[in-house]
């Protein structure tokens, strides 16, 4: 078996978004928001250390530390992309920025992307198809930008706007 090109890890099971068109932020509209669960680092090198031993992934797989959930959340992202580095592997991470979680420069020197995804984004649209606080979010993306300029790694980062 050839390994993948890229392989998607959700170390966070929930979203904090109310987007209008996601499955994840229709969901936490209506109030069916489940308990958050956040993968431990010890569970994440457990998988990465079985993924590779079966062929699934190689020193050429890219990570990605989201899908449905925000990696944000999860209070050990620091330690997690730690993790990723010491094993040599480059990772993507994807965020609303509705929470800043600061990760160290030596964490993120395998970091190949790092997306900011926002739609609708004025204050008042934003409200309306995230719910989420458009102030705090604008402070969050100056902050991620810091951190990532820090790590020399400014280059990752792309804003992405999303109309519907």
């Amino acid at each position: 078996m050839n390994a993948f090109k890229g392989a998607t890890i959700e170390i966070s099971s929930i979203c904090n978004a109310k987007c209008t068109w996601c499955t994840t932020g229709i969901k936490n509209r209506s109030g069916c928001k489940a308990s958050p669960e956040f993968m431990s680092p010890q569970s994440f090198e457990k998988g990465l250390l079985y993924m590779k031993e079966q062929g699934i992934i190689d020193e050429n797989t890219e990570l990605e530390l989201y899908n449905w959930g925000e990696p944000f959340l999860n209070p050990e992202i620091n330690e997690i992309c730690g993790i990723i580095v010491k094993h040599g592997y480059s990772f993507h991470l994807s965020t609303n920025a509705s929470v800043f979680r600061s990760i160290a420069p030596e964490n993120l020197r395998t970091l190949s992307g790092f997306r900011v995804s926002l739609s609708g984004f004025s204050k008042e649209t934003y409200a309306v198809t995230h719910a989420l606080d458009y102030d705090h979010v604008i402070e969050n993306i100056s902050k991620f930008a810091d951190m990532l300029k820090n790590a020399g790694k400014l280059h990752c980062m792309n804003v992405s706007y999303l109309t519907y």
